[in-house]
């Protein structure tokens, strides 16, 4: 990342390249290309979680991403060891972010049901779902930035979002496989998507580079 350091009387401006964000430091000191600040921890904390929130966004519409690539009648396609199939592996996700808002911070659960098994699952009704749960994944990221801490989960909120993120992506693996497996292989311009972070309309999307994040 790029850095421009302002000199403003006492203070120094830092912006982020790209981002349009700023904060102002009461003291710096400069040495060749690296940047050592004197600061106190809750304003570098602040760029941090931003980024950790990012980076569940851009996840979680990778998630949607390859839900949109598959046809709805191969929702029920299993792998060969049999077990969920793809559309109950995509619930099951869902359904996972739920256990832990229940735990953490039940009040962000209105508005967002379980998808229950006995029910048929459709391609709506998950991304809908994926898309809700996400928001409020969010939302209980915005409210541990206080503390650092996810009630229910140890030892921070950081390694919630790598639980998280991990737990989906093997879920996500699955899915790939039991398509493959059941002759309904994912098109490779999606199986090359998915690790394609950096696409456009993966991260430029997301509230941090709308701008809409606000200081948590």
């Amino acid at each position: 990342m790029d850095y421009f350091i302002i000199l403003l009387c006492c203070d120094i401006e830092i912006r982020f390249g790209q981002t349009g964000l700023f904060l102002r430091k009461k003291a710096a000191y400069a040495c060749g290309k690296k940047i050592f600040l004197m600061t106190n921890s809750n304003n570098l904390n602040f760029i941090i979680k931003k980024e950790l929130i990012e980076t569940f966004q851009i996840h979680n519409r990778i998630n949607t991403y390859l839900l949109d690539a598959i046809d709805e009648t191969h929702l029920s396609d299993t792998s060969a060891s049999k077990g969920r199939n793809v559309g109950e592996q995509f619930a099951h996700i869902h359904n996972v972010r739920l256990m832990w808002l229940k735990v953490a911070e039940p009040k962000l659960l209105s508005g967002i049901d379980k998808i229950e098994k006995e029910n048929k699952i459709s391609r709506k009704i998950l991304k809908d779902s994926l898309t809700k749960s996400g928001n409020a994944i969010e939302a209980l990221l915005h409210q541990s930035a206080a503390t650092g801490k996810i009630k229910g989960f140890k030892p921070h909120a950081t390694a919630f979002i790598g639980y998280l993120i991990s737990h989906e992506s093997h879920h996500r693996g699955q899915i790939i496989l039991s398509l493959k497996q059941s002759g309904h292989p994912v098109d490779k311009k999606i199986q090359f998507g998915i690790w394609e972070w950096e696409r456009d309309d993966f991260w430029l999307a997301t509230d941090f580079h709308r701008n809409k994040l606000n200081r948590l």
